[in-house]
């Protein structure tokens, strides 16, 4: 399939998060939001859906979670049992779900600035400390891990550590 990667679709008036919060002249690239159009067969496939009318609660489709683990599977050669997965509505809620699942109120999480914004929040989303540690910016600007820095960031109650990879906005 060949996609047009050309063509300009001006999205400041639909409602787009990314378009609506800064100024004309602002060319906003912090959010993973795509300015091209879907492909033809996803929006034919919505169309379809919409056309139908009426809009209940759908069932788990069993194929999403072949695709899934097939793909953990060769891609990274883990086994995963299909009991393993919860599907969440979105990676920010899941940032949450995981400290509050993995830690207690007080605890430290360690977190790598800069970060994706949405991060630096879950410490007070579910009652922790941050723990920060900054990352390095080599000389050709990418970032890069000084263990001896992140080992002294882990304070006492440090219980959590989470990573962003790859790592947003870096």
């Amino acid at each position: 399939m060949i996609h047009d990667f050309d063509r300009v679709i001006d999205r400041r008036r639909t409602e787009s998060s990314k378009w609506h919060t800064y100024l004309p002249d602002v060319l906003p690239l912090w959010v993973a939001d795509m300015d091209f159009r879907s492909p033809e067969p996803v929006i034919r496939a919505l169309r379809e859906r919409v056309e139908h009318g009426v809009f209940g609660y759908g069932v788990e489709q069993s194929e999403f979670y072949e695709v899934f683990l097939d793909r953990l599977q060769t891609r990274y050669g883990w086994r995963v049992s299909p009991e393993a997965i919860l599907v969440i509505p979105g990676v920010i809620p899941g940032f949450n779900l995981a400290a509050r699942a993995l830690t207690t109120a007080g605890d430290g999480l360690l977190l790598q600035t800069p970060v994706y914004p949405p991060i630096r929040r879950v410490p007070g989303n579910v009652g922790l400390t941050s723990d920060e540690m900054e990352l390095e910016r080599q000389p050709d600007g990418r970032y890069a891990i000084d263990f001896e820095r992140f080992e002294a960031a882990i304070g006492e109650r440090t219980r959590m550590f989470l990573l962003c990879n790859p790592h947003n906005p870096v």
